[in-house]
């Protein structure tokens, strides 16, 4: 699964599109009744989505935070740069369940066996040491690893300690896979690193960022257009519960990290 964050500029342009083109919708055989009660239930789906209390961190999709600096390569030529390397991307389109993704992981070359997917990740970071698109592939790549081959397996701890703090370096945000690898490890690693793990998640600016810009959203929608109809508002809220949805799923689990 991806992670994006909606420029304030672009999603204030979907919710003034979408509005408008409630006014050409009167042609169509959906009723204004209809339109409000689909906005009402998309509402209540995105609530019930949101529940933290039914997250299991066994069955989230991998997440990869790719790098969108101005001048840096863009997600293509990371996704691009990460298949070079002869591991899948985990967060490919095509690999919308879990068993895509153990089909499609377990064709690769390089992720046949641990020993293979633990040297080529080895290589591929010493040859490509000064590439831009590195930090984006070690999430990637370690999180493949990390659950085909270590996640529990109590034996392969020494090599679970390694891929973990990989990911925490590269500042992965893929907190579901963090908190299986962490709790394994809790026991393993002294309780001053795991206090470092748990350090370097809370710390990570990346989070504090996002949550800003969620914070500013909020407030141009409430600046700019206070003057929407009471669906254009449902619209607004269905908008904004989808892009929260993953902030909150991220805090829950950064609070079960903290926990452990």
């Amino acid at each position: 699964m991806k992670k994006i964050i909606i420029p304030i500029s672009i999603l204030l342009m979907l919710i003034v599109t979408s509005c408008k083109r409630e006014n050409t919708l009167n042609t169509t055989k959906i009723t204004a009744h209809q339109k409000s009660d689909l906005l009402d239930r998309l509402t209540r789906r995105l609530d019930s989505l949101s529940d933290t209390s039914s997250i299991d961190p066994k069955k989230l999709p991998d997440v990869i935070t790719y790098s969108t600096a101005k001048n840096g390569p863009t997600i293509a030529e990371q996704r691009a740069f990460i298949r070079a390397s002869g591991f899948s991307v985990v967060d490919e389109p095509s690999l919308n369940t879990r068993s895509k993704q153990r089909m499609l992981l377990g064709a690769s070359q390089v992720t046949d066996s641990f020993d293979k997917a633990d040297a080529s990740y080895k290589s591929y970071i010493a040859q490509q040491s000064k590439n831009q698109s590195l930090t984006v592939f070690k999430q990637n790549a370690a999180s493949v690893i990390i659950r085909q081959y270590l996640l529990g397996d109590k034996s392969q701890n020494n090599h679970l300690q390694y891929y973990t703090e990989e990911l925490l370096q590269s500042h992965s945000q893929n907190y579901g896979l963090l908190y299986l690898a962490i709790q394994q490890l809790k026991g393993y690693v002294s309780t001053q690193r795991l206090g470092q793990y748990k350090n370097m998640i809370n710390t990570d600016p990346v989070v504090a960022n996002r949550n800003r810009q969620m914070e500013a959203i909020q407030q141009g929608i409430k600046t700019k257009y206070a003057s929407f109809t009471e669906r254009q508002l449902k619209l607004v809220n269905v908008l904004l519960k989808g892009s929260e949805m993953s902030r909150l799923r991220d805090q829950y689990l950064i609070n079960k990290i903290k926990g452990i």
